[in-house]
């Protein structure tokens, strides 16, 4: 689904990366799951988590076979978005596929021509057969208990831009840290796109791709923490 920042057109090259050497039956969690546009075309036990409540229970509601609208126009957008304690798996869906470059409720999307809620029920109903068995809860991602030794891909609210619904304020060192200790204290493999990251991250892909609202050139970025081991060993 259509959903700001994901990671769709990029999902294969990232997770050439990110899955290369994935132990069998080793967990795959997404803290920030989103629109699902990477859980979706990776296999296996899977966990995708995201704050934003009523997104999870809309991803939920397609595993259980709900389908999308085909057509929702500019009044029944604006009566959808003033009803939040509405059908949420509804309230999500718009607030995504209606409006502008995914943006939680952004304004209604009018593309010349296109019927923009029907793209997005397209595509939901694409990825709802990929989602089989996917885990999923909604909780600030400092909450999870990951277990040891998973493989983590993080795609959180990048620095310096447009925040995701609902995060609150997003404070990016608290985020650095707690994904540290993932990979140094619980032995898991952790990887976060980022355009900069700090010291200790390393880069392991970068890419050009068009930033969602404005269009523009953007250069995303794959860091993997790799902790520094004494000298004359490596990481190997």
């Amino acid at each position: 689904m259509r959903y700001l920042g994901g990671k769709s057109k990029e999902a294969k090259r990232i997770l050439d990366v990110v899955l290369c050497g994935r132990q069998p039956d080793q967990l795959y969690v997404e803290p920030f799951v989103g629109g699902c546009n990477v859980m979706d075309k990776v296999t296996g036990p899977r966990w995708g988590n995201d704050f934003n409540w009523q997104l999870i229970e809309m991803w939920k509601a397609v595993q259980r076979g709900w389908e999308p609208p085909e057509f929702v126009s500019e009044d029944d957008y604006r009566r959808i978005r003033e009803d939040s304690l509405g059908d949420p798996a509804l309230h999500a869906f718009v607030a995504c596929a209606g409006s502008w470059g995914g943006k939680w409720w952004g304004g209604y999307a009018r593309g010349e021509g296109r019927n923009c809620i029907a793209e997005g029920r397209r595509h939901v109903l694409k990825q709802a057969p990929k989602l089989a068995g996917v885990a999923f809860s909604s909780m600030s991602y400092a909450s999870m208990a990951i277990p040891d030794d998973s493989l983590i891909y993080c795609d959180p609210p990048y620095k310096g831009t447009t925040s995701y619904a609902k995060t609150g304020k997003w404070d990016p060192a608290a985020f650095w840290t707690w994904a540290r200790l993932q990979a140094e204290e619980y032995h898991s493999r952790v990887f976060v796109s980022e355009f900069e990251a700090p010291e200790g991250w390393t880069c392991v892909l970068e890419f050009k791709r068009k930033n969602d609202l404005n269009r523009k050139d953007v250069i995303e970025k794959l860091f993997k923490w790799i902790p520094r081991l004494p000298a004359g060993k490596t990481n190997d």
